[in-house]
């Protein structure tokens, strides 16, 4: 009776040692491209819109748009790609919203949900004056 006592705490030992290595041997990934990206460049003043490169819009999230450096508020919204230099607005955007100096905004499009793989970010300056833009974004969002 004893060497079954043994052989079964042996087990149970081995057992709850696979279990363990399987909980912190799990590798979690995240599903989106949710990693900022610098957006940085000097406006004319001319009051145009100017549009970031293509980045992979891998979830239905909402695009961020985080205006951590620019002289002036920006105005964003977002476009799909076709990874190249064409982008499309109609239908895909819900908004254009203003983000002020030292706040984010969630960018609420349908990029994915109308079956494009790429976004991008359309964005000006609040002011018609040179301005200095810089921000942080992402197509996807956490």
């Amino acid at each position: 009776m004893k060497k079954n006592n043994r052989l079964i705490v042996k087990l149970f030992v081995a057992m709850v040692m696979l279990v363990g290595l399987n909980i912190t041997g799990t590798a979690y990934v995240s599903a989106n491209n949710h990693g900022d990206v610098r957006v940085s460049r000097w406006t004319n003043g001319d009051g145009g819109d100017y549009v970031t490169n293509p980045r992979a819009k891998q979830d239905p999230s909402s695009m961020y748009a985080y205006n951590d450096n620019s002289t002036k508020d920006i105005y964003v919204t977002g476009a799909a790609s076709n990874g190249g230099n064409q982008y499309w607005t109609e239908g895909i955007s819900q908004g254009t919203p203003r983000v002020p100096v030292g706040q984010f905004r969630l960018v609420y499009q349908k990029v994915f949900e109308m079956h494009y793989r790429y976004g991008v970010l359309v964005y000006s300056s609040s002011v018609h004056d040179k301005t200095w833009i810089s921000f942080l974004w992402s197509p996807d969002s956490v």
